[in-house]
C-alpha cells in the first residue's frame, strides 16, 4: 500500500504539473489571441480612418471645385456688369462729344456771320492784332429799356 501511495502521489504531482502546463499554454494562447484581436482591431480602425480620410478629401475637393465655379461665375458676372457700365459711359461720352461738336459748329457759324471787318490791312498797325467791327446793340434789346415792375399802382 505504500507503493500505491507513492504512485498516487506521483500521479497527483504529474497531474498538477500537467494542469500547470495546460494553464500556462492556455494563458499563452489567450495572450496571443488578445494580441491578434488587438492587431485586427487596429487594422480595421486604420482602414476606416483611411476610408474616412478619402471621403473627406473627396468632399473637400468637391466643395473647393464648387466654390471656384461659384466665384468664377460671380467674377464673370462682375466683368459683364463692368463692361456694360463702361459701354454706357462710352455712350454718354459720345453723346456729350456730339453735343459739344454741335455747339461748336453753331458757335462757328455765328462767328462766320460776325466776321471781323478789318480796317486797313486787317491788322492794327501798333499791336499786330485783327480789328473787329462789332455792330452796336439793336434797339429791340431788352437791356436798353429801363426795368420796371408791373403793378396796378403804376411805376415805382
Amino acid at each position: 500500500e505504500s507503493m500505491t501511495q507513492t504512485l498516487r502521489e506521483k500521479y497527483e504531482q504529474q497531474l498538477e504539473q500537467l494542469q500547470r502546463q495546460l494553464e500556462a499554454k492556455q494563458q499563452d494562447q489567450l495572450q496571443k489571441l488578445e494580441a491578434m484581436y488587438q492587431e485586427r482591431i487596429q487594422k480595421a480602425v486604420e482602414t476606416a480612418l483611411k476610408e474616412q480620410q478619402i471621403i473627406l478629401e473627396q468632399r473637400m475637393a468637391q466643395l473647393t471645385q464648387d466654390l471656384e465655379t461659384k466665384h468664377y461665375q460671380e467674377l464673370v458676372q462682375e466683368q459683364q456688369r463692368s463692361a456694360q457700365l463702361i459701354e454706357e459711359e462710352r455712350k454718354k461720352m459720345r453723346k456729350l462729344v456730339q453735343a459739344l461738336a454741335l455747339r461748336e459748329k453753331k458757335l462757328l457759324s455765328k462767328q462766320k456771320h460776325r466776321r471781323p471787318v478789318l480796317q486797313g490791312d486787317n491788322v492794327d498797325s501798333d499791336n499786330q492784332k485783327p480789328v473787329y467791327n462789332v455792330a452796336p446793340p439793336s434797339s429791340s434789346s431788352s437791356w436798353s429799356k429801363p426795368l420796371s415792375a408791373s403793378t396796378t399802382r403804376g411805376r415805382i
